[in-house]
């Protein structure tokens, strides 16, 4: 979350909203990425009870971090 917050900054000068855009589904798929992890965590520890989720907070992480990464690549791109 937070190296979506700095490539955010770094990229809004030559993207502008859609530097933005990123890094409004990254941060919400981050947030819940924790959430999860935090759940797992206490489910596995013996802590409560729940239910294995089966993997879709890892694709929820992927997706924010090709957002991201697609961001860079487009300020890359467009500035040379």
């Amino acid at each position: 979350m937070g190296g979506a917050a700095v490539i955010t900054r770094l990229t809004f000068g030559r993207l502008g909203t859609v530097a933005l855009v990123a890094l409004a589904v990254a941060l919400p798929l981050g947030v819940w990425v924790l959430l999860e992890s935090r759940s797992r965590y206490t489910r596995d520890a013996g802590i409560r009870e729940g239910r294995p989720r089966g993997g879709v907070s890892s694709a929820a992480l992927t997706v924010g971090l090709v957002a991201v990464a697609a961001v860079e690549l487009a300020a890359l791109l467009r500035g040379s």
